[in-house]
């Protein structure tokens, strides 16, 4: 039976019919072909041509929500759902299943040239967004102890809806189980936080002096033990 309903749909994909699921924002299921949505595929079609142009994610997917656009979930549109409708080659004609692509056999929405020109920058924002990541130098990490649950602080990134990298420190429990409540706080903020307690309160004269003498006690310790 499973080697039978595979068949069937290599069939139906060299066919040029449409292989189940939903159909991508900008087109309707009609008998098993996709056929364009006229009323959502302006929208789709607008949105490439921006992303292509220089617009921002994040602009874009304001516009198609405020327009009353929906993913296919029903849900408001976001980074991620623009992203994968950017990717999908049913927008240049091309259906594919199980590694079966077969061209011209759903309406196009948008050509070629505006298509490879999408995927070029979102390879060259990938490219970019590593090389960035690969750059940050949390200072705290490991430094920096949750004064709700005790647990590591520890530094990450991310985008948040939006198409600039956000920066901060997470509690640990927060991140991994959200067992804790401690808020996340901004890397730059917290740095320059730590960095200006530690210059008023700690590398004062008096303080340095104390703890001079500290570690002289503990070495001295060390030595008459050994």
């Amino acid at each position: 039976l499973a080697q039978k309903i595979k068949r069937g749909l290599k069939e139906n994909a060299l066919k040029g019919q449409f292989c189940g699921g939903s159909a991508p924002i900008g087109y309707k299921n009609a008998d098993g072909r996709l056929i364009l949505d006229e009323v959502k595929a302006p929208y789709i079609k607008k949105a490439f041509e921006q992303y292509a142009a220089g617009v921002s994610k994040k602009q874009i997917v304001a516009e198609l929500n405020a327009v009353g656009l929906r993913n296919r979930n029903g849900n408001l549109f976001s980074n991620t759902a623009l992203q994968t409708a950017f990717q999908n080659k049913k927008y240049i004609g091309i259906l594919g299943w199980n590694g079966i692509a077969v061209e011209n056999t759903c309406p196009a929405l948008i050509d070629e040239e505006t298509f490879n020109k999408v995927q070029e920058r979102i390879m060259i924002n990938k490219k970019l967004a590593g090389k960035r990541k690969a750059k940050i130098e949390y200072l705290l990490t490991g430094k920096i102890f949750c004064g709700y649950c005790g647990a590591t602080i520890a530094g990450t990134s991310g985008y948040g809806g939006s198409s600039s990298m956000i920066c901060y420190y997470s509690c640990r429990n927060r991140r991994i189980n959200k067992s804790c409540k401690k808020a996340y706080e901004k890397k730059d903020f917290l740095e320059w936080y730590v960095v200006e307690q530690t210059v008023n309160y700690v590398l004062t004269p008096g303080r340095m002096e104390l703890i001079a003498k500290s570690v002289a006690a503990e070495y001295e310790n060390e030595f008459n033990d050994t």
